[in-house]
């Protein structure tokens, strides 16, 4: 059986997405509806335009991804010192570092112990919000969905690992919930 990060690898070299992934509609609409913030971390950034995006309005923005597909691509773009090759199951920042942490339909490509861990982390890292989509249908990318559950499901992951949510949002977009938590 393949692992996360094997099925993540073939994710991206399936749908050869680079420039396009979901634009940065969702970022638009997190800086619209979302908390307040000056700095944020993209967990499982791809691409990197939505981190890119958020730096030209002046936010203090890095990205984290796991695939080494997307590493190549980020690492081809200029000021390439604030994207990061790694793990949401263990990411190399310290505690409470950054006002926010999201990430776009991410955590359900984790398999159930690997999606609890990146919720601890991520908990570890934000000092205050988690901003973020987790799709719960199975339709979407099928074999890539290791971890689909229920909104109340993963609710609960966020509460355990000290999470309050905020608010819960359906953005038409993607068809899917948002979710705001907060420290």
């Amino acid at each position: 059986m393949p692992t996360y990060r094997e099925i993540n690898e073939k994710l991206w070299k399936v749908n050869k997405i680079t420039d396009k992934y979901m634009g940065n509609e969702l970022v638009k609409w997190m800086l619209a509806h979302g908390p307040d913030f000056e700095t944020a971390l993209d967990v499982g950034c791809g691409n990197g335009k939505d981190v890119d995006f958020l730096r030209g309005v002046n936010k203090e923005v890095a990205g984290i991804e796991l695939s080494s597909v997307m590493w190549k691509h980020l690492k081809g773009k200029a000021n390439k010192d604030y994207f990061f090759l790694g793990d949401a199951c263990d990411l190399p920042f310290a505690d409470d570092s950054f006002d926010l942490l999201y990430s776009f339909e991410v955590l359900e490509h984790l398999p159930t112990k690997e999606g609890i861990q990146a919720i601890n982390e991520i908990y570890r890292v934000t000092r205050r919000y988690f901003f973020g989509t987790i799709s719960n249908r199975r339709e979407f990318h099928n074999s890539f969905h290791l971890n689909v559950q229920s909104r109340s499901w993963w609710d609960g992951y966020f509460r355990r690992a000290g999470f309050k949510l905020v608010e819960v949002k359906q953005f038409d977009m993607v068809n899917n919930w948002v979710y705001c938590y907060e420290k």
